[in-house]
């Protein structure tokens, strides 16, 4: 009974919809030549037939490109929001891996754990790890900093490059009465980003209240295992003493690194290098 009732709704199925005999025919693409159609008759005499292959394959094709291309054009109009809104200065928004200059073998460390933090971002962020470049000015800390924040941009992850003196003085500036936005709201911007870059840290080494602002900032992004790049001019020693061991150590956690910029100041020959966004301007004689 079963298979009569189910053979029943098949029948009934086929009546209802019209259906007919499958036909096979040969006929004439103007573009591809000869194929084999296939046509039906489906409800109220109307026929199906089957298009040439090669024309569909080719509109499909056709089809795939356009909406692979228009995937592109949002992914790059993303990627040029999360630059804008990273606030990456504007004379290290061309800085990258290929025009870091790494001539000893301590800066050629420093660019592969750049690169391969980069790189691995997802793996990082998934850990919390971070890294700080800490040692000379003008040794490279900036710039492989701001090639790091740059590639996580091109990778679709957000990031927010600022100095210690802006995060602290937006954090400030929630105290006043007339306030834009309230102090839990800046910490929300300032922890919310995929990676934070913060450079300048220790300048003057800061008063308490400064450091008390730095420590939650990196607390909360601690507690949410979200990575950071900690840029300071300090020795390692120094930056310990101002952050605490506690702060240094929760910074390696899950792979994170701290790397000394030792050598010397690369700013006399940046005029000089024309892979460089500022490399042609010539410098001003007084």
């Amino acid at each position: 009974m079963k298979n009569l009732a189910n053979e029943n709704m098949v029948n009934l199925k086929s009546t209802s919809l019209g259906l007919s005999g499958e036909v096979e025919q040969k006929v004439i693409c103007p573009t591809h030549g000869e194929y084999i159609q296939k046509s039906h008759e489906v409800l109220e005499g109307r026929v199906f037939k089957t298009n040439c292959p090669s024309c569909s394959k080719e509109k499909k094709e056709a089809k795939d490109k356009v909406e692979q291309l228009e995937q592109q054009r949002k992914k790059s109009e993303k990627i040029k929001r999360l630059i804008g809104d990273a606030g990456i200065p504007k004379r290290f928004l061309g800085r990258s891996f290929d025009n870091y200059r790494a001539e000893t073998n301590d800066q050629q460390k420093a660019l592969k754990v750049a690169n391969y933090f980069a790189a691995n971002f997802d793996q990082f962020l998934s850990t919390g790890a971070s890294l700080i470049f800490c040692g000379k000015p003008g040794t490279g800390k900036t710039h492989l900093a701001s090639a790091i924040a740059n590639s996580v941009c091109e990778q679709g992850r957000s990031a927010l490059f600022l100095s210690v003196l802006k995060a602290t003085r937006l954090v400030k500036e929630s105290w006043r009465k007339d306030a834009d936005a309230r102090e839990n709201d800046v910490y929300k911007t300032l922890i919310s980003p995929d990676l934070l870059v913060l450079d300048e840290v220790g300048v003057q080494f800061g008063s308490e209240a400064e450091k008390l602002i730095i420590f939650e900032i990196l607390n909360g992004r601690y507690e949410e295992m979200r990575p950071c790049i900690l840029i300071s001019n300090l020795l390692p020693s120094e930056l310990s003493i101002f952050l605490g061991e506690r702060v240094i150590d929760r910074m390696k956690e899950g792979g994170g690194s701290l790397i000394t910029f030792a050598w010397g100041s690369y700013r006399p020959n940046v005029i000089s290098d024309k892979a460089l966004p500022c490399a042609e301007v010539a410098p001003v004689v007084w």
